[in-house]
């Protein structure tokens, strides 16, 4: 480990900071830049969900899903803190299937249920009724990313459903769920 350069953010170090503090028997120490060390010694910050939240916060502001289980259709790659979403080649397919299908004139994709049983024929994947619902509701096929109460940001992840369909879909179940 370099001693001139910040262990967390990479910039010229200008502190020793005791790991566990020397008081309590503490030897080793890691080079921090006076911004990061005062952080580690604020205590607002040294909460590690306070922590978690805004490192949240951070990923979302820059267009990056924060955390959580990934969408039909996506993995996650790469490893904390810097996780990506990437389209997942192998659940891709069914996303598509159901987007295209869903509310087909045909009878067999009409329904949820229908839809419900040909992902299971097609692909022999098993999933809800409410999941189908959940994936063709997703906006984030679209681009759009949500994190807790905050306003829905366009995100930096590849899409693959257009929003065209996304809408043309969105104005099918409306109709569904007024009938």
């Amino acid at each position: 480990m370099n001693k001139n350069i910040c262990f967390e953010c990479s910039n010229k170090a200008t502190f020793e900071h005791h790991v566990i503090p020397k008081e309590l028997g503490g030897t080793k120490t890691i080079p921090l830049c006076s911004d990061c060390h005062s952080k580690v010694h604020d205590k607002n910050l040294t909460s590690m969900k306070v922590l978690r939240d805004q490192s949240a916060v951070k990923r979302f502001e820059n267009g990056i899903h924060p955390s959580g289980r990934a969408p039909l259709g996506y993995k996650w790659e790469g490893k904390k803190p810097n996780k990506y979403l990437v389209i997942e080649p192998d659940t891709k397919p069914i996303v598509e299937f159901l987007f295209e299908n869903y509310g087909k004139a045909d009878q067999k994709f009409y329904s949820l249920r229908g839809l419900q049983k040909s992902v299971l024929e097609n692909f022999g994947w098993k999933i809800t009724q409410a999941g189908i619902d959940n994936v063709l509701k997703n906006d984030f096929y679209i681009g759009k990313i949500k994190y807790g109460d905050r306003p829905k940001v366009d995100g930096i992840h590849e899409t693959f459903i257009t929003k065209n369909r996304f809408t043309r879909t969105q104005k099918k179940l409306d109709a569904a769920r007024k009938r």
